[in-house]
C-alpha cells in the first residue's frame, strides 16, 4: 500500500527536521594552552589575595602598637607635667622620664614611618626588583650606642627566601671604623622584614653615616647609606 508508506516516510521527516527534531550542541574546542592560562590565572589570583590579607595583618600589627605607644607618651607626658610641679622631685628620676618620653616619641615617629611603609606596600605592584630596603635610619642613643633599623621587602613570588646582611659604620671622611656584624649575618625574607639593632658606638670615634649592604649568594644586590 503506496499511501500509508508514503505517509509513514514523511513522519520520519518531520521528527528529523521538523520543531521537534533533536537539536544540536556545537562546542567550541579549548586548546590545551588556554586550559593552562586559565590555572596560572587562577594561582595568581588565590596568592594575590593571601599576599594583601598577610600585609593587612602586618599593618594592623604596627598600627595597634603605635596606638599603644602613643598611650603610654601620654601618660608619661601627664606624670612629667605633675612632677615638676613637686617640691620633691629628684633631678634623677625626672631626667629618666624625659629620657623616656623623648625615647617614645621618637620610637612613635619611627613606627608612623613604618607604617607609611607597609601602606605603600599594599598599593604597590611587582616591579621585577628581587628586594628592597624601604626604611633605612642611624640614631644615636645615651652611654656612646648607636641604634640602627631597617625594612626589607622581597618581591619574590611565595616563601621565603634568604639574604645576608652587614652595616658599614662611617667616620667623617667616609672611612669604615667598625662593621656589625662582624661577619655577614643570614636573614629569611618573606614578603617583610624589619631589623632593628643597637650597638656600641666606636671608641673615639664620631659616625657620621652607616652603609648598609645585602647579599643574595656571593652576589651583592643592595647598598643603602643614610646619615646619622
Amino acid at each position: 500500500m503506496p499511501v500509508p508508506a508514503l505517509s509513514l516516510k514523511f513522519k520520519r521527516f518531520r521528527r528529523r527536521f521538523g520543531v521537534t527534531a533533536p537539536r544540536v550542541v556545537i562546542r567550541e574546542h579549548v586548546s590545551w594552552y588556554r586550559w593552562a592560562l586559565l590555572v596560572v590565572l587562577s594561582f595568581l589570583t588565590g596568592w594575590t589575595g593571601a599576599v594583601i590579607l598577610r600585609g593587612d595583618a602586618e599593618l594592623k600589627g604596627v598600627r595597634e602598637s603605635l596606638a599603644a605607644q602613643r598611650e603610654e607618651l601620654l601618660v608619661l607626658r601627664s606624670a612629667v607635667g605633675t612632677e615638676r610641679n613637686e617640691a620633691s622631685l629628684e633631678r634623677a628620676s625626672q631626667r629618666q622620664l624625659v629620657d623616656r618620653m623623648a625615647r617614645l616619641e621618637m620610637d612613635n615617629s619611627l613606627l608612623k614611618e613604618d607604617l607609611l611603609a607597609y601602606e605603600k606596600l599594599l598599593s604597590a605592584g611587582f616591579d621585577g626588583t628581587l628586594i628592597k630596603v624601604e626604611v633605612f635610619r642611624l640614631l644615636p642613643e645615651a652611654a656612646g650606642r648607636v641604634r640602627f633599623r631597617f625594612l626589607l621587602v622581597s618581591q619574590k613570588m611565595g616563601g621565603e627566601q634568604q639574604f645576608r646582611y652587614q652595616v658599614y659604620f662611617k667616620a667623617k671622611g667616609g672611612e669604615v671604623v667598625r662593621r656589625y656584624p662582624v661577619q655577614p649575618e643570614l636573614i629569611k625574607v618573606g614578603r617583610v622584614l624589619r631589623i632593628e639593632e643597637s650597638v656600641d658606638a666606636p671608641e673615639g670615634e664620631a659616625l657620621q653615616a652607616a652603609e648598609l649592604r645585602v647579599w643574595l649568594g656571593e652576589r651583592l644586590l643592595v647598598k643603602r647609606e643614610t646619615l646619622i
